[in-house]
């Protein structure tokens, strides 16, 4: 079983509704067809690349983009709810999450939704985070070198 890191005085300000839990336009100038939920701008990519390649593709489309964190059920279900309504399917998708899994973004980890027997770094070489298998909305550590889709992220 993995330790995972946890900070302490997270602020859950990101939990406070904005949008009456719906999508709404992302409201940063330059953004064009991101969806807006609670404080974040939300862009799902259906690139496959690599974990590396979709963190840095995060982060140089928008000033201070970065892969998606997950801080609750609920948003994980809204990502999954992104994927869904952008690809009509649940494909594999990167997240934010890298082993030892803090959030790339420098977020509190203080959320997680593994999959059975996950995380469990298949012959040590599973490092990174991925949404949607073996089920959909579920997580499963994996190699970074697999190309995936991913989702992107912009903190109001």
């Amino acid at each position: 079983m993995t330790q995972l890191r946890f900070c302490l005085g997270c602020s859950v300000e990101y939990e406070k509704e904005s949008c009456n839990s719906t999508w709404c336009r992302c409201p940063v100038h330059g953004i064009h067809n991101w969806k807006r939920y609670r404080n974040v701008c939300l862009k799902f990519f259906n690139i496959r690349t690599t974990f590396q390649g979709a963190k840095m593709h995060c982060r140089h489309i928008v000033q201070g983009g970065d892969l998606v964190s997950i801080h609750s059920a609920f948003k994980n279900q809204k990502i999954v709810q992104l994927i869904q309504s952008e690809a009509g399917s649940c494909p594999r998708t990167w997240i934010g999450g890298h082993r030892p899994f803090p959030w790339t973004d420098g977020s509190c980890w203080n959320y997680s939704n593994w999959a059975p027997g996950e995380p469990n770094n298949y012959l040590g070489i599973e490092r990174c985070l991925e949404l949607n298998f073996p089920h959909t909305g579920l997580w499963n550590d994996f190699r970074c070198c697999f190309k995936n889709a991913f989702v992107c992220e912009k903190v109001l």
